[in-house]
């Protein structure tokens, strides 16, 4: 049997004493740069990668048998320390004995098939034999003599033999060691209590084996334990009915290689539907505080995702919602309980059919301060819908991607009016080149707009617009108040945009008339009535047709619009300020 490793520092922290996190941590043979393995079970059978690389936490676990040289690294590559390290085993009273054989010495590689020991271990039981730190189980031994069935290997540099009968681990302390159990309340029982494994549950992560029942069986453990995190290793496990996490019950999977460049990596430790087509494969409980890290929620062609309810400060990291038929991501919250202070990093919601992330709020419960850093919502219809009261949230980076309808809606008559205050900076919106149409609606917080127009809606800043025909697709009669700053597109648009002086008319000449800015400043030039029937956008000399009759556009000096018509159409521009 193998033993925890105690650390060659007692804690694997950084030279400022805070944890390690993505450390490395190298074992070798003492003395040498021969690497010596080490474990992740006591029996010394499931191998650890050489370096461990150390969790969030900057904590492993790492079993091993005898004398290790350990070098520690922070995630920079930076030398921690250098030092040796053993098992507890290895210097403990009794009669344990340690003896190494060396190749050209002691045996010759590719020959030799017997080592004689310096003491009688009465039984192979007794004895742990390595080959440069690979355990080996088939041996057999007579008296002092350890054989093997075949001669050890060419390669081989040393044999590593620790034997004995007996070893003296002095009494227990009261009450510190139960039957197969840490007594609750002792230090390594409150060491341990931080994670639980779904695999300890009878998870099995092959995408066959319904798991819904170890989850609940882990989260609840989780939960008996004040609040702890569900470890989900690398697999595919199916849900068919839904999950639910209790206040301060957080996931953590594991991630791979990354699939976007916006995104760091690809969650590897999946939860997969399987049930029914209207179900919910993960809900939050009501107020939910904690993180998801590395978890993909795949609602397999059906079902919604995930339901967030009046969630706060919660953190989500490196997490993918994909293939569902309903709405992939619904937020919402209940009276009385605001909905804020989430941060989302990394994630992407993709290839769903109808909804892909969605936030709705409540008079007295907005969903608000809500911050995504270089987040992803691509789909087949609308991909990102920001309904009632989801004001004041932010994102920064990031891709939005044009779907069969909008990629971005905020303020759709239809589902809810009063968000205003959103912020994009630095996103990129790829229209859907296919489908000539906007790539947002963006529509007024209230209806109808007062006199002289309302609050800003949303600000683009240092955005990126590509294969739109427009930017805003909402009604010009009754649109929002909309910023765009320093973004270097095609920037065209429709629905009112900024705030403004008052207008000014612009005398309207034969079809087709083509109005020019010639001003140093950019102009919002409102199209309305007649009967036209192309508007085309001109810049630089080059023009290109948009598909509309009427609309609020935002020029740029030296840009011009071409305005073909039967009847003429009322023209006035307004400066933005």
């Amino acid at each position: 049997m193998a033993s925890l490793l105690p650390n060659g520092k007692q804690y694997f922290t950084d030279n400022n004493g805070k944890p390690l996190v993505g450390g490395k941590v190298y074992f070798y043979i003492p003395n040498t740069s021969t690497k010596k393995n080490t474990y992740q079970d006591p029996d010394q059978t499931i191998l650890n990668t050489n370096p461990v690389i150390l969790d969030a936490r900057g904590e492993a676990v790492i079993w091993g048998s005898g004398s290790y040289r350990q070098v520690v690294y922070d995630q920079f590559d930076n030398l921690i320390w250098d030092q040796l390290t053993e098992d507890p085993n290895a210097n403990l009273l009794g009669d344990m004995i340690d003896q190494t054989f060396s190749a050209g010495m002691d045996y010759t590689p590719g020959v030799t098939t017997t080592l004689i020991l310096t003491s009688d271990f009465g039984s192979a039981s007794n004895l742990w034999v390595d080959f440069d730190g690979t355990p080996q189980h088939d041996f057999t031994l007579a008296d002092q003599v350890l054989s093997f069935p075949a001669p050890i290997p060419v390669g081989v540099s040393n044999v590593y033999v620790k034997g004995g009968s007996t070893v003296a681990i002095g009494v227990p302390g009261n009450g510190t060691v139960t039957d197969a159990k840490v007594a609750p309340g002792s230090k390594l029982y409150n060491r341990i209590t931080d994670w639980v494994d779904v695999r300890d549950y009878g998870a099995k992560g092959d995408g066959v084996t319904d798991d819904t029942h170890a989850f609940n069986m882990a989260i609840a453990a989780a939960s008996g334990k004040g609040g702890a995190i569900v470890y989900v290793p690398s697999g595919s496990y199916s849900i068919t009915s839904t999950i639910t996490l209790p206040n301060g019950v957080s996931l953590y999977g594991e991630s791979g290689a990354a699939a976007f460049p916006e995104l760091n990596n690809i969650a590897v430790s999946e939860l997969i539907w399987n049930g029914s087509t209207t179900g919910t494969l993960c809900a939050t409980a009501t107020k939910w505080a904690g993180r998801i890290d590395n978890i993909q929620f795949n609602a397999n062609g059906g079902a919604t995702c995930q339901k967030f309810f009046s969630i706060g400060g919660c953190l989500f990291n490196n997490v993918r919602w994909i293939n569902s038929t309903l709405i992939g991501v619904d937020w919402s919250s209940i009276s009385g309980a605001p909905s804020g202070l989430n941060t989302f990093v990394n994630c992407m919601s993709s290839q769903h059919q109808n909804v892909g992330f969605q936030m709705s709020g409540l008079v007295d419960a907005a969903i608000t301060l809500n911050t995504f850093v270089n987040c992803r919502f691509s789909g087949a219809d609308i991909n990102l819908r920001l309904l009632e009261y989801a004001d004041t949230n932010q994102w920064f980076g990031g891709r939005v991607e044009g779907g069969t309808a909008y990629g971005l809606i905020v303020n759709d008559p239809s589902g809810g009016l009063n968000t205003d205050s959103i912020l994009f900076s630095g996103t990129t919106f790829d229209g859907n080149p296919d489908i000539p149409r906007p790539m947002c609606y963006i529509g007024p917080p209230v209806s109808p707009m007062p006199s002289g127009g309302g609050s800003t809606v949303v600000t683009f800043r240092d955005c990126h617009f590509t294969g739109s025909t427009a930017l805003n697709g909402a009604d010009p009669s009754n649109g929002a108040n909309i910023k765009v700053i320093d973004c270097p597109a095609f920037a065209m648009m429709y629905g009112y945009t900024g705030d403004y002086v008052p207008a000014n008319d612009v005398a309207v000449g034969a079809s087709p008339f083509t109005y020019t800015h010639h001003d140093p400043y950019a102009v919002n030039v409102v199209i309305s009535g007649g009967s036209v029937s192309q508007i085309s956008f001109i810049r630089s000399g080059f023009e290109r047709a948009l598909s509309t009759g009427s609309g609020s556009f935002i020029l740029n000096p030296g840009d011009a619009l071409k305005i073909t018509y039967s009847s003429p159409p009322v023209v006035f521009t307004r400066w933005q300020i």
